[in-house]
């Protein structure tokens, strides 16, 4: 396992190879497909179910994944609110073309209903209005400016909450990282981001400060297996 450039005591922010516009489609996919995996074994579906029935109960709500990827997270949870007879509602948004197809084709293949749109969310607004924003695994692929900013327009657009999932920095994450990325997907995309992802994720401390500034408050931060942290903000 190859060492952390300098420890992990301070941030380390470096291109990922899925940020790349230019990234071959067919790699990305098979990519998105390996997160998909990862996001199954770390029982996100799981743990973010949890923090929507704390926030919603059971009263209708539009719940909008930012930076979706895959759409995995999204479809999985449509897929189990239906189950469960919850009246929530779902949408999904992407700066990327391939993962807002591929978002596509797994709510399809699910049928179940995700609604999608394309969107830089760190440029433009957040796409329509919703009762809850949530954003998962995306805060380590940002600038501190660009943490702050997307925060602070997620509390603008959500009416009731605003849930975020994320990498913790610790030398267990970074571990992990590398046995999970190794032993759950052939992709080489996936071998070399998930190390740099633990490299420029951040620490509870830093999130909270980033939630601060961004007018977040009170939020509520708790660490969850393995090395990620929640962040949830009752508006």
């Amino acid at each position: 396992m190859p060492k952390a450039h300098r420890g992990l005591q301070e941030r380390r922010l470096q291109p990922e190879l899925m940020d790349d516009p230019n990234v071959d489609a067919e790699q990305h996919r098979a990519a998105l497909r390996g997160l998909a995996r990862l996001n199954m074994a770390s029982f996100v579906e799981r743990t973010v179910m949890r923090e929507l029935r704390a926030l919603a109960g059971a009263d209708p709500a539009h719940i909008l994944d930012i930076a979706a990827g895959s759409g995995d997270l999204a479809v999985a949870l449509a897929r189990r609110s239906r189950r469960d007879g919850l009246p929530w509602t779902f949408g999904a948004c992407d700066i990327s073309q391939t993962a807002c197809e591929t978002i596509r084709e797994r709510a399809d293949a699910a049928g179940t209903q995700v609604d999608v749109v394309r969107a830089d969310v760190l440029n433009d607004p957040i796409p329509g209005s919703c009762d809850i924003a949530m954003c998962h695994l995306f805060l380590h692929h940002l600038t501190r400016p660009q943490i702050v900013g997307l925060l602070a327009s997620m509390r603008n657009s959500a009416r009731k909450a605003v849930l975020i999932t994320d990498l913790r920095r610790t030398w267990l994450g970074f571990s992990l990282a590398w046995l999970a990325s190794r032993t759950l997907t052939r992709s080489p995309i996936v071998h070399h981001d998930a190390l740099r992802s633990v490299e420029g994720a951040l620490t509870v401390p830093e999130l909270r400060a980033c939630a601060d500034e961004a007018g977040l408050h009170p939020v509520r931060i708790r660490g969850v297996w393995p090395e990620r942290m929640v962040l949830r903000c009752e508006l």
